[in-house]
Order: C-alpha cells, then sequence, then structure tokens
C-alpha cells in the first residue's frame, strides 16, 4: 500500500508537487492506524505516517521555495531577483524541497508554535501515541540538511548534518512523564 501526498493550487487547479510513500500501514479505512496527520506553517507542509517496512513512524517534510535556488543553493545570505506580483495562473510553480525523517515514536496529531510578533524560531508538535507532547525545531526537519560535512555559510545559516532520525530530547518534551 502506498500514501501519495499532492500540493494543490488553490486557485489554478494545478497540481504543484506529488510524492509517494510505499509500504504505508494499510490497515482498515475506519482505523486509527489510517491516521496522517498534517500541519501547514509558511511555506512548510509536515506530515507524519506509520511505514510497515521500517516499523516506525515516518516524517515527511516539504517545503516551497519561489525560484530561490541556484547553482549555490538557498542561503539566508543570498538576495535572489523576485517579481513583485504573483499570480498563481501565470508565475512559474514553487520549487518543492522534500525529505523524509524516522521518528520512533507513534505520532496521533501535528501542530506548529506561533508567537504573538512572530519573532521566535517555530516548533513543531508532536503528540505521540503514549498520550505525551514532542517538541522539536523546524531546523530538525529541514531538507536542506546536508549530507555531508558542514559549509561555513550552512553552519552561519544554522543548519545541521542530515540525520535520518530525529532525536527525542528528553528537555524537548513538554509534557515530561505526564500524559
Amino acid at each position: 500500500p502506498s500514501l501519495f501526498i499532492s500540493l494543490v493550487d488553490s486557485v489554478s487547479g494545478q497540481i504543484l508537487h506529488r510524492v509517494s510513500h510505499s509500504h504505508v500501514d494499510s490497515a482498515d479505512e475506519l482505523s486509527e492506524a489510517n491516521n496522517v496527520p498534517v500541519v501547514v506553517s509558511e511555506n512548510w507542509v509536515v506530515y507524519t505516517f506509520f511505514n510497515q517496512r521500517t516499523r516506525r513512524t515516518d516524517v515527511g517534510v516539504l517545503t516551497l521555495h519561489e525560484g530561490m535556488i541556484d547553482k549555490n543553493g538557498i542561503t539566508a545570505f543570498s538576495a535572489p531577483e523576485q517579481e513583485v506580483t504573483f499570480s498563481s495562473l501565470e508565475s512559474a510553480k514553487p520549487i518543492v524541497l522534500s525529505r523524509t525523517f524516522g521518528l520512533p515514536k507513534a505520532v496521533s496529531a501535528l501542530g506548529v508554535t506561533s508567537t504573538k510578533a512572530g519573532i521566535s524560531s517555530k516548533q513543531f508538535m508532536f503528540a505521540t501515541g503514549n498520550d505525551q507532547v514532542i517538541s522539536l525545531d523546524r531546523r530538525f526537519l529541514d531538507p536542506r540538511r546536508p549530507n555531508g560535512d558542514l559549509k561555513e555559510s550552512e553552519k552561519m545559516e544554522g543548519l545541521m548534518k542530515y540525520a535520518p532520525m530525529l532525536p527525542i530530547i528528553p528537555f524537548l518534551t513538554p509534557s515530561h512523564v505526564h500524559e
């Protein structure tokens, strides 16, 4: 069984990006096992599903970018040329970066933090199968995390080296040991 994720432009009806995942849990349609939590925050889409092959929860991340990828990649220090106006019917499709991470706990719900002025870094919140809440900085989920050694510009930007498993850090578990 496969899971298909499609990003659709709601104005033009175009499919912006489609990704498929195989070995997704295929329990009956009414069961909680088919629950695929999704959260959208700014240009990020984060979703989770249970992978039967690896016997763990996978976290998929999609980020959309408006043509800001060049030969040197997206950086916080480059200022690419951008159009002032945008039209879903005429403008180019956004570039979608995708990455999948593993999480050793089942996830029943997703959320994202927000602050009044939006100046603090975003945290993605995962409600686990054992009724706890895990908080992960969005930098852990960044699909731009490089596989090799970090360059100086990547270090300055705050990127981390890619690791296939997301860490569960006890002091980033807001519910601590409580349900």
